[in-house]
């Protein structure tokens, strides 16, 4: 009674040597793939809150502005001496810039505002 055994299909048990070092590679390349997207995700995550910022310090300045723009003019009548009292207080910076138009005697001052990498713009007219 002898049994005839098969030792091809007793060695199959377990992995062999160039299978393993098959997956470790496999998955250090995979491992490095997602190492690097999530580097650069991260280190990039705080420049929304940079762009927020210099959103909100841009729209603060520009409402300094329109509220000069309401008191020094709107509230004051309209008038030609209220309109120069609102352009005096616009500073001499490349940013603001005074535009006169020849239609209907219109003129206007140009307000841009730099803050970082977000830039505000408005006009305001006379």
């Amino acid at each position: 009674m002898f049994m005839k055994t098969d030792h091809a299909a007793e060695s199959r048990n377990g992995f062999t040597l160039i299978e393993v070092v098959f997956t470790i590679v496999v998955m250090a390349v995979a491992a490095m793939v997602i190492f690097a997207y999530l580097s650069t995700t991260v280190s990039k995550s705080s420049q929304t809150i940079v762009w927020t910022r210099d959103l909100a310090e841009a729209k603060q300045d520009m409402e300094k502005y329109a509220a000069r723009y309401v008191e020094d003019y709107l509230k004051a009548g309209r008038t030609s001496q209220a309109w120069e009292n609102f352009k005096s207080q616009v500073p001499a910076d490349p940013d603001f810039e005074v535009l006169e138009s020849d239609v209907a005697n219109i003129e206007a001052v140009r307000v841009k505002i730099i803050a970082g990498d977000q830039t505000l713009s408005t006009v305001f007219t006379r």
